[in-house]
């Protein structure tokens, strides 16, 4: 049975998921950028630091955000947006479901009126969206889930 979708925001608030443009257009994108299909958030994270950090060696990660379904792994015909910021700069790599990978590497905008953070999230994000996912159901979530089984 296909679950439905949820935003990870209702459950992951403390990963400030991004809510702006997460793909370029992908001209910029190099074929050899591939991702893991149907991951959860933090499967593909290594790789797409390594990416980013190849490019520009001083930005850090400001949010992730993406749509999943119950089970935590990103939702058929959606992906996850991994920003990272430096300065006013923004560049976001978006991974779909697929595994294939977008990228505005060398298209900054920047989020008005939203100071860019000073502290990268990488080493603090510790649970998997399919791990916190569960224990957001365990602890409180599930009544939600059930009076509202479609929002997007």
């Amino acid at each position: 049975m296909k679950q439905a979708k949820r935003t990870l925001a209702a459950f992951l608030l403390p990963l400030l998921l991004i809510a702006h443009g997460c793909a370029g257009d992908g001209a910029e994108t190099p074929p050899h950028y591939a991702a893991i299909p149907n991951s959860t958030v933090l499967r593909n994270l290594d790789r797409v630091n390594s990416w980013e950090h190849a490019i520009r060696p001083d930005t850090i990660l400001a949010s992730i955000g993406g749509y999943t379904d119950l089970d935590g792994h990103v939702a058929e015909a959606n992906g996850w947006g991994y920003a990272y910021v430096e300065g006013a700069g923004v560049y976001t790599w978006f991974v779909d479901s697929e595994g294939r990978v977008d990228a505005a590497p060398n298209d900054p905008t920047g989020i008005e009126g939203t100071p860019p953070p000073d502290i990268d999230l990488t080493p603090l994000v510790r649970l998997d969206s399919d791990e916190a996912l569960q224990l957001a159901l365990q602890n409180g979530a599930a009544p939600f889930v059930e009076k509202y089984p479609n929002i997007d």
